[in-house]
Order: structure tokens, then sequence, then C-alpha cells
């Protein structure tokens, strides 16, 4: 496959040029300024002061088990901050996940608030779109499957912050892993896929269930100040790896080329129906913002990918073993694009 000499992106990604080789997010490539932790203290301090009521908590550290999101845990605890850990629980975390916020919660002595929509079963959401994955557009596909979580999981965040009347939210996303780079649209739904009866049945079972977490969530909302640390500090992922496993004992499964997304269960699939919808999966992208940025380099990037992809047929299967839902037809379907895409 040929890729940008700098990054990894490949020739085919939708709405990247490539000059002399190099893809036009690397020639416009500006490093992120950062406004330090200086800034961030005085965000913090600012925001406790507004916040006149007397309360147990300063902030809410959302939390799922993977790396990133368990270094906020703990550098907000280094700044002495009285932290609620809040975890959304969307029924396909991994044990490595749970272990690790465990672990976290333990070591830190941090309290924490887990669950998920009371209303509504994700695992049903989950169910019924992989079920029509091998029938549908991929990007259709990867939006029910990951939609459910993608609608509710801030705004459980939410719920607690207003519930229990806390002023502040730190989340742990940074731009190295933002795959947020690609404009275009990717084709929906034909025709005959919309009035295919046994599609429609499906979408209709997926929209009803959808229905009672939205009624459940909708009309959530919060008004405290929310922070993103990555704005603020260096995102250093041999650094956070380094210091989230010594202190906290923090573990990736064994059979992983990479400690990122190690926490759901779904990653793998919601990878693959990304790529076939784009033709460049998440994890490309993001390994080539950390390969741009000078967080990883190309030869490495490559390897992981590689090691991954060799990977995603046995994780899906799981997954769909789990479901209780034959996984051919979407490996046929994912196998098919494989072949084509490499010919």
């Amino acid at each position: 496959m040929k890729r940008c000499q700098i990054c990894i992106l490949p020739y085919h990604t939708p709405g990247i040029s490539f000059k002399d080789g190099i893809c036009s997010l690397c020639n416009n490539y500006r490093t992120p300024k950062l406004l330090g932790k200086d800034k961030l203290l005085e965000d913090i301090d600012k925001t406790l002061k507004k916040h006149t009521k007397n309360n147990k908590y300063d902030c809410i550290i959302p939390i799922s088990g993977g790396r990133d999101s368990i270094y906020v845990l703990y550098y907000a605890k280094k700044l002495g901050l009285n932290i609620l850990a809040v975890n959304f629980d969307n029924a396909f975390s991994s044990q490595y996940a749970t272990k690790n916020i465990e672990n976290a919660i333990r070591v830190l002595n941090i309290d924490l608030i887990s669950g998920g929509p009371k209303s509504c079963s994700l695992t049903f959401l989950v169910k019924q779109a992989v079920h029509l994955s091998p029938k549908i557009s991929p990007i259709v596909s990867f939006g029910l499957i990951c939609g459910g979580c993608g609608f509710a999981y801030k705004r459980f965040v939410y719920k607690i912050a207003q519930e229990k009347e806390i002023p502040l939210i730190i989340w742990g996303d940074s731009q190295e892993e933002s795959s947020k780079v690609i404009k275009y649209e990717p084709p929906g739904l034909s025709l005959i896929q919309k009035i295919h009866p046994r599609i429609f049945y499906r979408r209709l079972l997926y929209k009803l269930e959808f229905e009672k977490l939205r009624k459940e969530f909708n009309n959530i909302y919060y008004n405290g100040t929310e922070l993103h640390l990555f704005d603020y500090i260096e995102w250093d992922r041999r650094k956070i790896l380094d210091t989230i496993t010594k202190k906290l004992n923090w573990q990736k499964p064994p059979d992983s080329p990479t400690s990122w997304r190690i926490d759901c269960k779904i990653a793998p699939l919601a990878d693959a129906l990304m790529e076939m919808a784009y033709g460049v999966s998440k994890i490309e992208i993001g390994f080539s913002n950390m390969v741009r940025a000078g967080k990883m380099n190309r030869e490495e990037a490559i390897d992981k990918i590689e090691q991954l992809k060799s990977l995603r047929s046995d994780r899906i299967k799981n997954l769909c073993k789990e479901l209780g839902i034959s996984s051919a037809e979407i490996l046929n379907k994912i196998n098919n694009f494989t072949k084509t895409k490499t010919a």
C-alpha cells in the first residue's frame, strides 16, 4: 500500500492531497500551542472560586479504563483535587479496562460512580447493528454500532455532575488521537436497503430501543466548566504509559501491540467499518497524527497497524460470539474489501 512518506496515511485517504509523496496534513502541520500548567491551575482555581456551594468534590474525571483517562485521574489527584471518577458502562468494557479502573481507584483512594442507561439496552442496540452490518453501507453500520455510547456517555457524565453539583469536568482526549481530519461523507443507505424487509425490521427494532435512550438523556445539559487536560500539558504517550504502569499497575492485553483503545470490545469492528467507509481506519489516522507530532516513528506505526489488523478477525469473532451472532457474513464483507483494496 502506498502511504505518505512522513506519516502513514494511505494515498486513497479521501479529502487528502499529496505533493512529492507527502500528504497535505503533513505539509500543513504546525505544532499545537499548549496553554501550559500555570494556565490550567488558573482555570481550575477560577472555576472552584466561582462555585460557592460546599461540595465534597471539586471535579469529575470521566474514565474508561484506557490509558489516557487513567492518566488524567492520576494527574488530577497529584494536583490535590477532590475527585469523583465516573465510568459510563457501555456493556462492552474489556476485562483489562475494568481491572485498570479498580486498580486506579484503589491506589488513588478516589470515589467512583459506574453505570449506564436504565431505560435502554446498549447490548440490544449493538446486536441489531451487527446483524445489519453485512447488509448495509459501512458508514451507517459504524454509526449504529457506536451510536448508543456516542449519544449517551457524555450525557451520563453531565447527569452525575448535575445531580452532585460538581463545577468542573476534566477530559482526557487529545489532538494526537483525534480522527477528525477527513472532510468526506460516504454514501448512506440505498433505496433498496431502506425498503428491504429484513433491514427495515432490524432498523425499526434499533430505532425503538434508541428512542428510550433519547428520552432518558435528551434533556441533560451541563452549565459548569469543562477542561481538556492535553490542551494544557503535552500529550506524551511513553510518559503516560510509564507513569500509569508503575504507579497504578495499569495493563494492556498481552496480545495487543498497542496501549490505545484497549477499553472497548467493539473497537476492532468499529475500526474495520470505518476503514471500509473511508478507506482508512481510525487507528491509522491516530497513528499518523502521532507520527506527525513526533510521538511515534513511522516504522513503529506501520508495524503496529499490521499487527492490529492481523488480530481483527479473531476479535470480531469473539464479539459476535458474545452477542450470539454468526460472524461469517461480516468477516466475509471485511475480507472482500481488504482483498479489493490490496489488489
